[in-house]
């Protein structure tokens, strides 16, 4: 028969557990998870970020649209210059975003051509942000 000492050290690691547990469900300072991104909105946002890129835009010219629109890019912030794309998804949602996959075709700034099959996330929320997520810096 167990003894009242261990009894209650189990109870108090399983009270520590379920703690963890529903803080981890409540998060930070229980704030609440941010609503599910739209599908139908995140293809034309997605849309204007890629047309952006595509006449040599910076990704932060998109944040003087209303609402500003935030991208996430390291080779168009690096110089890449997106030749041409082609949408190859409508889109499935992914945790709070719409994940799309799309075919790039990428200029190197030392002018090297690159094709490749993109991963976006797209958040559709007042804020909207387009991040990519397969960036390997060719």
């Amino acid at each position: 028969m167990p003894d009242i000492a261990s009894t209650r050290s189990l109870h108090r690691s399983r009270l520590a557990g379920g703690l963890l547990a529903l803080s981890l469900m409540l998060g930070c300072e229980g704030s609440p998870l941010p609503p599910t991104s739209n599908i139908a909105d995140s293809k034309p946002i997605l849309i204007q970020a890629l047309d952006a890129w595509k006449k040599g835009e910076k990704p932060t010219s998109l944040a003087a649209l209303n609402p500003p629109i935030q991208v996430l890019d390291s080779q168009w912030d690096g110089g890449w210059a997106l030749v041409s794309y082609a949408d190859m998804s409508d889109g499935v949602v992914s945790g709070v975003n719409v994940q799309h996959y799309v075919h790039l075709e990428l200029k190197s700034p030392k002018g090297k051509t690159v094709k490749k099959t993109a991963n976006f996330l797209v958040t559709t929320s007042s804020h909207p942000v387009v991040t990519r997520q397969d960036q390997d810096g060719d």
